[in-house]
């Protein structure tokens, strides 16, 4: 049993676990990840890594596949068992391609093969691997913060747009003000109040939500506040309205924006006073209910042009929340694949898919004009129709595969300058190993960082934004 600590220069990049019974083998990774910056611990057989699974905190376990006793395919399934978001990296020899496949089927995040090509490649497998189990914990964090779980995918996201709809979300829970969002069609509205419900005190009582363009006047206005017998044709019985239904909790009218002038007055005056009167009745009920209201319109234009009523809109902009879309926020966009893809995976009983890299860059490289639900709805897709473990482009719905390349081209010192700080930072600023990566001699490296004017300070600080 080893231990070794990355440098202390670097934020730790992650814990790493070395399985392997070559005892050189384990020296050489734990060395060369420890320089890498991150925290490494070896085990020499597969029963003494499962015990420091079990008390340790690790985001990647590289394992040997052929060790004696039990292999590293058996203690693969058994790592997954006890914390599914440590990912595994199999080490094979040439040649094992069946037991290659049969690791990433069982969910490997990727295989290594001995003797190693290069050490930078087994270096850039470890970061990617621990970078997709540190995501995962994020996003369980995310899950445990907003309730119920199977609501928060249009929260889900680390980017600081997203921080600051948290952040929000935090403070308005805190009060029972009555509050407006606004944002494009699928930004993730109604999962934001519910969000804000279930953190509030009210979360133990009824969350009622009614999209006020889906109904005429007549039936929404007795859709919300209710009616007596008789009241209108077609009205055979009393019926109690969402806002008395949603006593106690909470009410979200969507789109209310096409609230008519008639339904405009009636809501201004629930909010004015907190009673509300029942179509065919003459008595007016007290409620308890906290109000919000939603739109993707641009309700100041609505103002302007008269069809929206201005004493209305002032009284539900006390505490506004805008919803960025998702072209907005596209760091975000992996975080939301990755979520969705566990998602649908448990939904249809599937072992967890991933993306391909060419996927992963069509789904970046697309605008989302139906934001995170249509981002949802193409990995739904493409879980469904990918036949392995692995969803690429052709599983995609078309929109996303057939969207155009950007059309501009970028200069090509610009593109000599992108590629040489990207590898820069894969190398941990290693110059020689960047130019290793780039093929070239340290000394052309050198020249070329010179001649583009690339400042390392700048790199430095632009590290983990491409």
């Amino acid at each position: 049993m080893s231990a070794n600590t990355g440098s202390q220069v670097m934020a730790s990049r992650g814990n790493v676990l070395v399985v392997d019974d070559d005892q050189s083998i384990r020296s050489v990774l734990c060395a060369v990840l420890g320089e890498d910056g991150f925290n490494t611990t070896s085990a020499s057989g597969a029963e003494e890594a499962l015990g420091k699974v079990g008390n340790g905190n690790f985001d990647v376990v590289i394992t040997d596949v052929r060790m004696s006793g039990m292999d590293g395919l058996e203690l693969q399934r058994r790592v997954k068992a006890q914390d599914e978001q440590v990912e595994v990296v199999i080490i094979t020899a040439y040649g094992d391609i069946a037991m290659s496949v049969q690791a990433m089927k069982q969910g490997a995040y990727d295989f290594l093969t001995k003797p190693f090509d290069t050490i930078d490649h087994v270096v850039l497998v470890t970061r990617r691997a621990a970078e997709k189990a540190q995501m995962a914990r994020r996003l369980q964090r995310l899950a445990d913060a907003f309730a119920p779980r199977e609501r928060l995918s249009g929260l889900v996201g680390a980017s600081e747009p997203m921080q600051a709809v948290y952040r929000r979300i935090v403070q308005l829970a805190k009060t029972d003000s009555t509050v407006l969002l606004l944002g494009e069609t699928g930004t993730g509205k109604e999962m934001t109040v519910r969000a804000i419900h279930n953190l509030s005190a009210r979360k133990d009582a009824p969350f009622v939500a009614v999209n006020c363009g889906s109904l005429p006047e007549s039936l929404l206005e007795s859709e919300l506040f209710g009616h007596t017998k008789g009241s209108f044709t077609g009205a055979s019985s009393t019926k109690l309205g969402l806002f008395a239904s949603a006593s106690g909790g909470s009410i979200l009218l969507d789109e209310i924006e096409a609230a008519k002038q008639g339904t405009q007055i009636a809501l201004l005056r629930v909010l004015d006073s907190m009673k509300i009167r029942p179509i065919g009745s003459s008595k007016s009920q007290k409620v308890d209910v906290r109000v919000f209201a939603a739109s993707n319109d641009d309700l100041e234009s609505r103002v302007e042009d008269g069809s929206f009523r201005k004493d209305l809109y002032y009284r539900l902009v006390s505490a506004i929340i805008t919803l960025p879309p998702l072209r907005e926020r596209r760091s975000d966009v992996p975080i939301l694949a990755e979520y969705f893809l566990r998602l649908y995976s448990k939904t249809y009983g599937l072992p967890k898919k991933r993306l391909s890299p060419r996927a992963s860059e069509l789904i970046m490289r697309y605008d989302w004009p139906g934001n995170v639900r249509e981002l949802k709805h193409a990995i739904e897709h493409g879980v469904i129709f990918s036949s392995g473990p692995v969803v690429g482009p052709r599983d995609l719905p078309k929109a996303i595969t057939s969207c155009p390349a950007p059309a501009s081209f970028i200069p090509l010192p610009e593109l000599e300058r992108r590629h040489i700080e990207e590898a820069l930072r894969l190398s941990a600023f290693n110059k020689a190993r960047a130019a290793k990566l780039l093929g070239l001699s340290r000394q052309a490296l050198y020249r070329k960082i010179e001649r583009l004017g690339i400042e390392l300070e700048s790199v430095t600080s632009g590290n983990g934004q491409v």
